[in-house]
Parts: C-alpha cells; structure tokens; sequence
C-alpha cells in the first residue's frame, strides 16, 4: 500500500489521537512496539483490516464510538444527571472535531506541522505539549531496508528533514539521528538516480 493511503486510513480512522500528518509519522517511524514491520519495502500494519477505508466509514466509526461511551457513562453517572450531562456535552464536542478532522483530510495529509498541543490519550481533556517519541535502535527509521519503496523513503527523507529542524522535540541518547539521515539521504538519492536513469531510456 502507498504511503500516502496508509497515512489517510490512520488519519480518518483515529481522528482525535492522528490530528496532523506529523503525528502519524512519529507512529509509524519512531514509536516501537505499534504493530508494523517492514515487508517488502514498505510499513506493515498487523491490523490493516481494522483501519477504514473511506470517509463514510470512519464517520460512521467516530459516531458509534462515541455513543458507545455515552451509554457506558449512562449507567455509571444515570443519578447525576448534571454530570452526565456535561460529559455528554464535551463528547458532542469531541465529536464535531473529530467529524472536521475527517473531512479535511486531504488539506491535513500533505501539510506536516508540529501540532499546537496534544490530547494525551484521545479521550480526556489532559492536554500536554507535543513532542516526538525518543529515536531506538528498534525504530523503523532505523532499519529501513535496502528495497524500501520510493514513496515511503520519499516520506522518510521528508520527516528526517523535519527532525532536522525540530531537534528540540525529540531525544536521541544514542545519537542515532545522524547516521539515519546519512543513510535515509542516500537511499533517496539511489532511487532517484535510478528513476532519472529509467526515464532517459525510455525518452
């Protein structure tokens, strides 16, 4: 699958922890343990089957999702009708975010910014300022394959680019970053030499 339609499918399918490109990138790049693998020279999901596919789907996800929290929250506050109320409230809220978020979609997956801050888990109104996951040995950033394909080093080589400006957001004890850029530059540069050497032949 292309990069840029795996991207969608994160973003349209967890609206509220996905709310810009970057932090999608951060997922699939940096953090360990999220359930992809390289494989055949791009990312894997082991749940791909879960992520919607469409627009209307992934609304339709968002609003049974919630309702299913409201009525979780009916039985255990249905003596607090005030309480119930306000909960009931902000998941109206979080709701008309999240349908935004989806719907906008294609203005959000090619813009990449360091959001203004962060809903820590998705669901409460904790709010913490944004800041990459800590660079390991085990990121996929740092084993990508010789045969990665050229739309995922392509996405690759744009995030190291935004590392590269965003040091102050990420900790890299064992200062990995620069030999991953080293290598992530050339196997962007390799590719491109050999589509430019493909597409003279065929002129």
């Amino acid at each position: 699958m292309s990069f840029q339609e795996h991207l969608k499918k994160i973003m349209i399918t967890y609206p509220s922890l996905f709310q810009t490109a970057i932090q999608v990138y951060d997922h699939l790049f940096l953090v360990i343990g999220n359930g992809y693998e390289w494989i055949n020279g791009e990312l894997v999901y082991d749940d791909e089957e879960s992520l919607c596919k469409t627009t209307e789907e992934a609304i339709k996800k968002a609003i049974t999702d919630k309702l299913n929290l409201v009525k979780e929250i009916f039985v255990i506050h249905k003596r607090s009708e005030e309480t119930f109320n306000n909960i009931v409230d902000k998941y109206a809220r979080d709701l008309q975010t999240n349908i935004h978020n989806i719907l906008c979609i294609e203005d959000k997956r090619y813009y990449l910014r360091i959001p203004d801050n962060c809903d820590i888990d998705g669901e409460t109104s904790e709010i913490d300022e944004f800041r990459f996951y800590d660079l390991s040995h085990y990121s996929a950033i740092a084993n990508i394959p010789d045969n990665v394909k050229f739309d995922w080093i392509d996405a690759i080589k744009n995030f190291v680019d935004f590392l590269e400006n965003n040091k102050d957001k990420f900790t890299d004890k064992e200062n990995l970053f620069e030999g991953i850029k080293g290598r992530v530059n050339k196997l962007y540069n390799d590719r491109v030499t050999k589509y430019t050497e493909i597409i003279k032949r065929i002129q």
